[in-house]
């Protein structure tokens, strides 16, 4: 009787302890990669197997998959993707117009990766009649970057880089939006190209930057994201900082019609474009220094 006891008490030690083990790893071992991972159309691309041969034709998802640990995976990036320094060593093509299914299949190519303003439909559905597949990005918020980089992590050979680089977006976008966005709102005139006169209207990457800084766009409220507008419409508005994102010597333009201080009523900035264009994971640089014009105003 007394060795039943005993055998039950040995047994029941080392079902807890084969318990205790199973937790352990359980928490130590990262969670197993999703086996799908949806673009920003809502499609769905399976993830298993995982790509190896991956084109990205745009910069900031050069740099966002980067930032997930994917670089090694990519085998041919646009032109313009310049950063981080390893991609020199990546095959450069053009991206715009986008090739067609014969270029991306003399590559190899598996997936690619494209900005949704850069293609149609129709271009998506040929590339995929080929066989590869095709995921579309499209941020409109800071938020939305954190996300696509997020997502990144279903292909990704080091997942955590992804979660961690995610993490650290949140973070540093969060204080942000702590330290400027409730402060008092300062007007804003952002003027993206200057001949035609270009501005900046609502539902984009840049449209919640100004919104994070605690800017009023003075043309939020446009039915276009890139409205054309006039020299007279922002003359009449009066913003308190005109901020040009094409070229520094736009500010030779709104002296000459009065617009600045100190015989006229705003400040000018020049915010190196590059920087605010590429929804991705540096973008935040730019947002600082985005809101350091909006603060120097107040």
């Amino acid at each position: 009787m007394k060795n039943r006891a005993a055998l039950a008490l040995w047994c029941r030690a080392v079902v807890l302890a084969l318990c205790a083990g199973l937790w352990a790893a359980a928490q130590a071992e990262p969670a197993p990669a999703s086996a799908e991972l949806r673009d920003d159309w809502g499609r769905v691309l399976p993830t298993l197997p995982r790509p190896t041969r991956i084109v990205a034709l745009a910069p900031h998802l050069t740099e966002s998959l980067a930032a997930a640990g994917v670089l090694g995976q990519v085998i041919a990036i646009d032109a313009n993707s310049d950063y981080p320094d390893e991609v020199a060593a990546i095959e450069h093509i053009r991206a715009y117009p986008p090739p067609g299914p014969e270029r991306l299949l003399a590559l190899r190519a598996q997936w690619v990766m494209v900005w949704a303003p850069g293609i149609s439909r129709s271009w998506v559905e040929r590339v995929e009649r080929a066989g590869i597949a095709v995921f579309v990005s499209d941020p409109r918020t800071l938020a939305d970057v954190a996300g696509t980089i997020e997502r990144f992590a279903a292909i990704s050979d080091q997942p955590q880089d992804a979660g961690a680089a995610a993490r650290a977006f949140r973070e540093r976008l969060a204080r942000l939006e702590q330290r400027y966005s409730a402060r008092r709102p300062v007007s804003v005139f952002y003027q993206v190209w200057a001949r035609p006169l270009v501005s900046l209207g609502s539902g984009d990457v840049t449209a919640d930057a100004m919104r994070v800084c605690g800017a009023r766009n003075i043309f939020a409220s446009a039915a276009l994201a890139a409205p054309q507008v006039t020299e007279e419409a922002v003359l009449a508005a009066r913003p308190r900082l005109i901020v040009a994102a094409d070229h520094p010597d736009s500010v030779v333009r709104w002296r000459r019609l009065g617009a600045i201080a100190p015989a006229g009523f705003a400040r000018f900035s020049y915010l190196e474009p590059s920087a605010i264009q590429r929804p991705g994971p540096r973008i935040l640089d730019a947002v600082q220094q985005l809101c350091e014009m909006v603060d120097a105003a107040r």
